[in-house]
């Protein structure tokens, strides 16, 4: 448990003076509620003497004021510079995980569902800060007072203190054994919400797929399982929970019965006056909130360190590609070159054996059948994705000794899932860029053939297109994805399958423009469309992860293979006759 409490103490030393102060103000708010059952002591004991004045009652009454008002001066200070802190932590615990999991890369994210890590940063983070609050709180306090307590009873009634905290180590005992179960318990709990929160996620992200098959039902009856065993590991939890409190709290009244038992013979034999008695209660009652705060402390504890645990698995996690890392940033205008390049996963190679040169200022496509490799090897070069064997050289350069951000700045990205943000048009437009001019859009919306839609936004290029572009079509979002990689100018451009979902006119028409705008760069694209491939300088088809076919479109429509039989399905290659 304190291995998983590691990771916290890095992030509570900045705060170590807030939480000294915290401390000070704690002891005192405890060390004066102490004095209370004092003056009630002496209190009934002028009342049982029968020689009391009200001055002296007054005067008592008075301190007790004054007792109470800095008590509650003492809690206003120990929740502020023990809250203040927690706070501060969760926050920055939060930023860095963001931190780390945007730089981890996308075989992380291949493991672990987004709606799993939202769990993390949400209801985890939580759980965290109040372990670094309210359990450090409960744990200084229930310390102290217990301590204190026994002391005070001892020094004035050993006999009767000795009787009375008879229970004590049974409650010890409980203690130790119920902390042991809550742990493995409640990191259950964190588990069934993650589970939860991912098919919610994944749910609402796929409701337009959900209801074109009428599949509400299944999702809902899935829902209601996960619901149910979310259900039943909070039950165990507050089973545990429910089992301890009340055989604690039996306990402390056990210590009242003795109290009563034993005190009230000593009264009666006047070895104690009836001030003692009160006072060793109003102890004794004290005592009752370090006992049950001892099981609050536990649990918080230890729902804590399952929390960290969750935070610290995602937190060990190392990216194959470190972004952190400095490295040069040369001249990347030139040939690519893949020598022998292999992608292995645990389900076999992905890519084996690459040899491929793609000669600058020239369009090349890749083709293939689905699953063959295309986008792994489009990924390969921004280092979207790593390879495990050969190397990739720009322009003499092995992409593994050039600097991150300067090398995917060299590629302009159009992803087969086309993925807008939450944002007008304009605003997805340049977010690649610091701004950009209404001039330099109309350019963009030209030619990627967006303009045509504008009649079809109400706002305009302002038009906020919903998340993830969820409010236009697959064609228009294919189309402004196009243009925000075109507005980045890149020397090269990669474009995964980028006009999958246009049809012909419009395909023909991007493609005049976007031949005009590749003039002055290169270009990679992967597509299954002849109409789009036979515009390419260079086709490259792949087979089962290797390169099967290599030429022109004219030298691999003649050639048997998979590209002339695609050719001829397509019926777009006029030098295929039979």
């Amino acid at each position: 448990m304190l291995k998983e409490y590691r990771t916290l103490f890095k992030y509570m030393k900045p705060f170590r003076h807030w939480y000294l102060l915290g401390i000070i103000s704690l002891v005192i708010t405890s060390g004066f509620q102490l004095l209370i059952p004092q003056f009630i002591r002496q209190a009934v004991d002028s009342f049982a003497d029968m020689n009391f004045v009200m001055e002296d009652i007054g005067r008592i009454i008075f301190h007790m004021f004054l007792t109470s008002l800095v008590i509650a001066a003492g809690r206003l200070g120990w929740r502020y510079f023990l809250g203040t802190p927690a706070r501060k932590i969760e926050t920055d615990l939060r930023r860095d995980l963001f931190t780390h999991l945007m730089n981890l890369d996308t075989a992380f994210y291949e493991e672990y569902g987004i709606g799993d890590l939202m769990a993390r940063a949400t209801n985890d983070m939580q759980t965290i800060r109040r372990a670094a609050s309210m359990a450090l709180v409960a744990a200084f306090d229930g310390i102290f007072l217990t301590v204190s307590i026994l002391i005070i009873m001892f020094s004035q009634t050993p006999e009767l203190a000795a009787y009375t905290i008879i229970p004590l180590p049974a409650i010890t005992i409980l203690l130790i054994f119920f902390g042991r179960l809550i742990g493995p318990l409640f990191k259950k709990v964190q588990e069934g919400f993650s589970n939860m929160s991912g098919h919610s996620q994944a749910t609402f992200t796929g409701i337009r797929v959900i209801k074109s098959f009428v599949k509400e039902r299944f999702f809902l009856r899935k829902f209601a399982v996960l619901n149910d065993d979310y259900r039943s590991r909070n039950m165990r939890l507050v089973s545990v929970n429910g089992i301890f409190f009340p055989i604690v709290m039996f306990l402390s009244g056990l210590t009242i019965m003795i109290l009563l038992l034993v005190g009230g013979q000593q009264v009666i034999q006047t070895d104690i006056t009836h001030g003692q008695l009160v006072a060793t209660l109003s102890y004794l009652q004290m005592l009752i909130w370090p006992m049950l705060g001892a099981g609050f402390t536990v649990n918080l504890i230890q729902r804590g360190a399952a929390s960290l645990g969750r935070i610290n698995t995602v937190m060990a996690k190392k990216p194959r590609i470190d972004p952190a890392i400095s490295r040069p940033s040369p001249d990347l205008n030139g040939e690519i070159r893949f020598e022998h390049v292999s992608v292995r996963r645990e389900q076999g190679d992905i890519l084996s054996d690459i040899n491929i040169s793609l000669k600058p200022g020239s369009l090349v496509g890749i083709t293939g059948p689905v699953g063959s490799g295309k986008t792994t090897l489009i990924h390969l070069l921004p280092r979207l994705t790593e390879f495990d064997h050969g190397r990739i050289l720009i322009n003499g350069n092995d992409i593994r000794n050039i600097d991150l951000g300067h090398l995917r700045k060299y590629f302009g990205f159009v992803p087969q899932r086309s993925f807008l943000f939450s944002a007008s048009i304009r605003d997805n437009l340049a977010f690649g860029v610091e701004s950009l001019e209404d001039r330099r859009l109309e350019e963009l919306v030209r030619a990627s053939s967006l303009d045509r839609d504008l009649p079809q936004f109400p706002q305009g290029w302002d038009t906020v297109v919903g998340e993830k572009g969820i409010t236009i079509s697959g064609g228009q979002k294919q189309r402004t994805s196009l243009a925000r990689a075109l507005a980045l100018s890149p020397p090269m451009l990669l474009l995964d399958d980028p006009l999958s979902a246009v049809d012909a006119e419009t395909e023909e028409r991007i493609l005049t423009s976007l031949l005009e705008q590749i003039k002055s760069r290169s270009a990679v694209i992967a597509s299954n469309r002849i109409s789009t491939l036979k515009h390419c300088d260079h086709i490259i088809v792949l087979e089962n992860g290797t390169v099967s076919q290599e030429g022109t479109h004219e030298t691999l429509a003649a050639q048997p293979g998979y590209y002339r039989n695609i050719a001829r399905i397509q019926q777009l290659s006029p030098e295929v006759s039979a």
